[in-house]
């Protein structure tokens, strides 16, 4: 993205081993609707994001962490950080 042009591309884990990322669109952001269009595709995103994504991620940090210190002596407590 430059002051004047912007790039809509997605990316993707294809496996464990491949990534893929496809360009979607591009936007000159001097045209008001292209402007427009740009700030939809990435208002929607975030949220999507923000919302049940989100707490799908949290989960999956808690199992992780969770599982970190169940597999710690005792004596070693695991280090944790807050959440946002």
């Amino acid at each position: 993205m430059s002051g004047t042009e912007a790039r809509f591309c997605v990316s993707w884990k294809h496996n464990e081993f491949e990534y893929y990322t496809q360009k979607v669109d591009s936007f000159l952001l001097q045209e008001p609707e292209n402007y427009i269009k740009f700030r939809k595709y990435i208002r929607n995103i975030i949220d999507w994001g923000k919302e049940k994504r989100l707490d799908e991620i949290r989960n999956s940090l808690d199992s992780l962490l969770e599982e970190r210190e169940n597999s710690l002596p005792a004596s070693q407590p695991a280090k944790s950080c807050p959440l946002p």
